[in-house]
């Protein structure tokens, strides 16, 4: 999860500083590889499916 970014360095301290209890709990099915292209940015290039919990 992404909070902050491109941001100067005081901005992201004072992010840090402010989230630093932050907690979140969700349900994952799965995620996604992404690797950076310069010309065309963030491109997802794999797909990871999670298996469901057990009891």
């Amino acid at each position: 999860m992404t909070i902050a970014h491109h941001l100067d360095d005081d901005r992201l301290d004072r992010a840090f500083e402010d989230l630093a209890d932050f907690e979140c709990h969700f349900d994952v099915a799965g995620f996604h590889l992404y690797v950076h292209d310069e010309q065309d940015g963030w491109q997802p290039t794999q797909d990871f499916r999670l298996a469901a919990a057990r009891s």
